[in-house]
């Protein structure tokens, strides 16, 4: 493809030259090389073809950012069947120049404007965003020609994809200064000539993966196998299951029973009940209902619905009492023994299974699911609900989101459960009974780090210094 830009100057330059500048009418494009600064609009041939640059850049050394294999800073304009006729190579710095009668005449493509995007902070552009590099506070990376700034510690959270609050700063576009970009002054007899506009100054946005877009799974029942289909577990990698499905439920309630009761036989904790001295009065129970905070009130409240006249009804109104305290006022001394009496009972076991389902892990997991998290990030939602309630899982997330985006809008699942577990070793440490932290620093960020998303025995964890397993 012939110089379009050259052709349109032509009959001026007859004009001021006279004929005896001879002027070629096949002037070709110039080779493309590594280490060269090209402005939009610049043509360059590569292989064979003929490529207009859509967006002022630097073509780094190394990078092999080539016509061909970089479509958003190139575009094919055809084959190059011209014999190439060398030119200078246009320079951020300078202006090529043509001037064999004296009079200059400035070459087109210096009259690019300026862009319309927010002022670059450099004309550096750095080396390409990898989605498998990991980057700490102060790295820079560039994406489709923006640079970038990584606030903290990040793997594969896309820059273009991050919001004000997120893990990326947006310094600009990359590939031109910060000083005013010069401007073709015409001559009295020149026309002024307008660049064509750059195809290409709007952010180029890339299409969202299938598994990004937040989808509200439909609730499934605890007592029936869960098999993951595209339309209820979007994000479930193939073979992996929700902690909604039976078996994954039962690992979820062993591992709260290593932490709440230092034992993985969760239902010999039915009769369980002492005050642990965390200011919430008794703590009782398959996953610790307490006095003080609301969960044992209701558990014997729907106990009593189902089975009037129940060896702990009368003690509702105490429990109503001391409920946000933690006396044991109008309680003892007999409602321990009361509570261990009740736990023989079948529907007193049921209504404290209930209790869990429907106050802690059925709320827990559809949030975790709508947030696009595996099994792994499901237990983590449900095991900070268990100790800080379901608002105070809440509370932890908007904390983590500070930090790190969840896969359903984006961002990367470990970077974001890293984020989490910090937070949430944050509210445990408010609290001086649950100082130790080690239900998640060696139990669910080991298995984060070794990359058990999906939560698959065999397992291995510590909690408290005890040692536990399970193996299928």
């Amino acid at each position: 493809m012939k110089n379009t830009t050259y052709r349109a100057l032509k009959p001026l330059l007859g004009l001021l030259m006279g004929s005896s500048l001879l002027i070629s009418t096949a002037l070709a494009a110039d080779s493309w090389q590594e280490g060269t600064t090209y402005t939009a609009g610049t043509v360059v041939s590569y292989n064979g073809q003929d490529y207009r640059a859509l967006v002022t850049h630097t073509a780094y050394v190394g990078a092999n950012w080539n016509p061909a294999g970089t479509p958003t800073l190139w575009a094919a304009q055809g084959t190059s069947t011209a014999t190439p006729i060398p030119t200078p190579t246009s320079k951020p710095t300078s202006l090529p120049t043509t001037t064999p009668t004296g009079a200059p005449v400035t070459s087109a493509p210096t009259a690019t404007p300026k862009p319309a995007t927010p002022t670059p902070v450099s004309s550096t552009c750095y080396a390409a965003w990898s989605a498998t590099s990991v980057y700490t506070g102060g790295q820079r990376v560039t994406q489709q020609n923006v640079n970038y700034e990584a606030k903290w510690w990040t793997q594969g959270d896309n820059p273009a994809l991050s919001t004000a609050d997120g893990v990326w700063k947006n310094l600009g576009n990359c590939g031109s200064s910060n000083t005013p970009v010069p401007t073709v002054t015409p001559k009295p007899t020149t026309a002024p000539i307008t660049p064509t506009p750059k195809p290409t100054t709007a952010p180029i946005t890339p299409t969202p993966k299938p598994t990004t877009a937040p989808v509200t799974p439909t609730p499934k029942p605890t007592t029936a196998p869960v098999t993951p289909t595209p339309t209820t577990a979007p994000t479930a990698v193939p073979g992996g299951a929700n902690l909604d499905d039976p078996a994954k439920k039962e690992i979820a309630m062993q591992l709260v029973s290593s932490a709440e009761n230092s034992s993985l036989n969760w239902r010999g904790q039915f009769a369980y009940i002492e005050d642990i001295g965390d200011g919430r009065g008794y703590t009782a129970g398959i996953i610790g209902f307490c006095s003080g905070t609301g969960d044992m009130l209701e558990l014997v409240e729907y106990y009593t619905a189902q089975v009037p006249g129940n060896n702990l009804a009368s003690y509702l109104p105490a429990l109503r009492a001391v409920n946000n305290t933690a006396s044991h006022a109008g309680l003892d001394p007999n409602f321990t023994s009361a509570w261990k009496t009740a736990a023989a009972d079948s529907r007193f076991q049921a209504a404290q299974e209930y209790e869990r389902d429907t106050v802690y892990f059925n709320p827990a997991v559809k949030l975790a699911k709508q947030d696009g998290l595996h099994a792994l990030g499901q237990f983590a939602y449900y095991d900070a609900a268990v100790v800080h309630g379901f608002e105070g899982l809440q509370s932890v997330r908007r904390a983590a989101l500070k930090k790190a985006s969840v896969p359903s809008a984006g961002g990367a699942e470990v970077t974001y459960l890293n984020a989490f577990l910090d937070a949430r070793v944050v509210e445990m440490k408010k609290e001086a009974a649950h100082e130790d932290v080690s239900r998640i620093e060696t139990a669910q960020r080991v298995f984060l780090t070794n990359g058990n998303l999906n939560l698959d025995t065999p397992l291995y964890w510590k909690v408290y210094g005890d040692s536990f397993s399970i193996l299928k």
